[in-house]
């Protein structure tokens, strides 16, 4: 259960109301709390809870890749931390293959993404120590610095998302991995040919794969990658009912709106 604890009066009077019965969390080293909001890991998936109600944040998301992927015998080395600047939680968690891994959800955008291995064992909210341009020598020169002089991690009593691997504590950094955005179905009649695949990627170009089937039952398989025109098109035609765009951007981008699809009905010869 998920009871709510309140002081109600001098000297030693609270009041106790249970907000959630038969749902409560199952690992201690799962919760993580930011503002009046507390994060957690139940028995069938993630929650939020305000003091008030209970939410699942991780329904029909997340739920059932996490249990399928998490060694269940090892739960008692979950950790959790908030990230306050990127806006995320992000749990720690022993994976089937033996290593550890990441998952994390952005509380603003109600959406999750992973992390499939860490060398990290412990995840945690640090709090900085100042740090001198004397002090740099520690870590290396201006030209091997990983972080820039600007960041957080050399300003006293700043939050960082952090953790710890092996016998020392570390912060995350380093270059972003690419990504991949896959659509949904795409339906325009019994028979259908998608011609061109104009990817809304802002600040850098993308390549294009296509998968096309008659049923839903047919085997996903995406074609070759095309890179897209000066013009941010990639030509495709690609016959099928179902259709399904997979997009990497490329390039310096820093956003991926969406996706235009060229869609064309065909009869059947």
């Amino acid at each position: 259960a998920v009871v709510r604890m309140s002081y109600i009066g001098s000297p030693l009077f609270f009041h106790f109301d249970t907000i959630s019965r038969g749902l409560g969390c199952m690992s201690t080293g799962s919760v993580a709390q930011y503002g009046n909001i507390s994060y957690f890991l139940g028995d069938d998936g993630f929650y939020s809870c305000d003091g008030n109600s209970v939410r699942g944040i991780g329904t029909e998301k997340i739920d059932r890749y996490f249990f399928k992927n998490a060694n269940l015998n090892a739960f008692d080395s979950i950790s959790s931390a908030v990230d306050p600047i990127k806006n995320i939680v992000v749990w720690n968690y022993p994976n089937v293959q033996g290593g550890r891994s990441l998952i994390i959800y952005n509380w603003q955008l109600d959406k999750w993404s992973k992390a499939d291995s860490t060398s990290v064992q412990y995840i945690s909210s640090l709090a900085t120590s100042g740090i001198t341009l004397e002090g740099l020598d520690t870590y290396g020169t201006l030209d091997t610095l990983t972080s820039s002089l600007d960041s957080r991690e050399w300003v006293g009593g700043k939050l960082l998302f952090g953790g710890v691997s092996g016998e020392k504590i570390v912060t995350f950094t380093g270059s972003n991995m690419t990504a991949t955005l896959t659509t949904g179905d795409l339906e325009v009649g019994f028979n259908s040919c998608a011609n061109l695949v104009r990817p809304q990627v802002q600040d850098g170009s993308s390549t294009v794969k296509i998968a096309s089937r008659k049923e839903l039952d047919d085997i996903i398989t995406f074609g070759a990658s095309v890179t897209t025109s000066s013009e941010g098109r990639a030509g495709v035609r690609s016959f099928g009912r179902y259709h399904r765009v997979q997009v990497t951007p490329t390039g310096n981008w820093t956003h991926a709106i969406g996706v235009d699809v060229d869609i064309v009905q065909r009869g059947l010869r």
